[in-house]
């Protein structure tokens, strides 16, 4: 359904879309099962980029787009904390004094374990500001919301809202439960609100 309301936007002009979303990332989103829809992206696609369909989207509509604020999606205290482990690590290995030592070696394996898994948490999010940056780039409004928890998808075609991130997770893997609003008095409530 993520996929039918963005592609079928594409073929109308001039409306709004709203996309809301606490994270996001950049997840393929298969075209086979658009049939003729797919046509408007120019050619046999068998996938496209969720960002690319929303810069395209952003091309004929406005696009609004909340999410979580970047402070919320990196934690800045771990990038300093980051930062003094790679320098310790750089400093144990180019002290010619301790090379060759055994607990060199250890201290050096526990720093990189603490390195991967402080660099992991902290690009964990950083798919959801690129979009965000990339889009804004693009004409959209973006917004940031703090505690931001719900999730929706707003076009002038209808709408989903649900428990589904724009994440490979929320829209691929995930049980999720989403709900589409077609009918127009629910559907402009929607946007209302």
């Amino acid at each position: 359904g993520f996929a039918q309301l963005l592609v079928g936007t594409l073929s109308h002009q001039n409306g709004e879309v709203w996309v809301i979303s606490p994270w996001m990332k950049d997840v393929r989103i298969p075209l086979s099962h658009l049939g003729p829809h797919a046509s408007v992206l120019g050619g046999e696609r068998a996938e496209i980029s969720m960002l690319e369909l929303l810069q395209r989207v952003a091309d004929r509509h406005r696009v609004i787009v909340i999410t979580r604020p970047p402070g919320n999606l990196v934690y800045l205290p771990d990038l300093k904390r980051l930062d003094e482990k790679i320098q310790t690590r750089a400093q144990l290995q180019d002290e010619e004094m301790l090379q060759g030592h055994s607990i060199v070696e250890d201290l050096t394996l526990e720093l990189n374990a603490d390195i991967d898994t402080l660099a992991n948490g902290l690009t964990t999010h950083l798919d959801t500001i690129r979009i965000g940056l990339k889009l804004r780039q693009s004409g959209a409004t973006l917004a940031y919301l703090d505690h931001l928890h719900v999730k929706l998808l707003w076009t002038s075609l209808g709408a989903m809202i649900g428990s589904a991130n724009f994440t490979n997770g929320g829209l691929i893997r995930n049980e999720e439960l989403m709900m589409e609003v077609t009918d127009d008095r629910s559907h402009q409530e929607l946007r209302d609100a």
